[in-house]
């Protein structure tokens, strides 16, 4: 093999440092989704006491995915991997873990007990933040990178985590 198709080969390689952090993001956000489900089945079962664990580990799982989500574009520029495979699947990344996952983990804490409302407002969580990553995503170029524009769904998501983690029970 020659060294210039070695260095290709080594340079293409590069490109999966930063995406593993995105698929960790990813995984976590998986993690949430499965966390809030048994959540549910536990309160279901009478075991509160579960329950409160299992949505404990749901936003734990949250705030992992935070840590490799602030990493995955760091690392990337770092090495000079950036793409736009990797912009779009870190949105995509984005928007189960930030987006469906905390809208899943509310629902399951507590909008649960308000019915069809409670789904509704769930949803709209998981449609706002997804509306602000495509925005992002055409956005990208156009702006001045110092400042955000809306709050960031990694933000709105730890938020609701943060309250539901500290919280002393789930809401029936």
């Amino acid at each position: 093999m020659k060294r210039s198709d070695v260095r290709k080969n080594l340079r293409r390689g590069v490109y999966v440092i930063p995406t593993s952090f995105t698929v960790l993001n990813l995984f976590f956000g998986f993690r949430s989704i499965v966390n809030s489900t048994r959540g549910i089945e536990a309160i279901a079962n009478g075991r509160n006491d579960l329950a409160i664990q299992f949505f404990e580990l749901a936003c734990l799982s949250l705030f992992f995915a935070a840590i490799f989500d602030t990493f995955d574009g760091l690392v990337a520029r770092q090495l000079g991997a950036t793409s736009e495979f990797g912009k779009e699947y870190d949105s995509l990344a984005d928007c189960v873990t930030f987006g469906a996952a905390p809208a899943m983990l509310v629902y399951a804490w507590g909008l649960r007990a308000l019915g069809n409302l409670g789904g509704a407002i769930a949803f709209l969580f998981l449609v706002s933040g997804s509306l602000r990553l495509a925005r992002f995503n055409i956005m990208t170029g156009k702006t001045d990178y110092r400042y955000f524009v809306g709050l960031p769904i990694p933000a709105g998501a730890l938020t609701l985590a943060s309250i539901i983690y500290y919280a002393p029970a789930p809401v029936r």
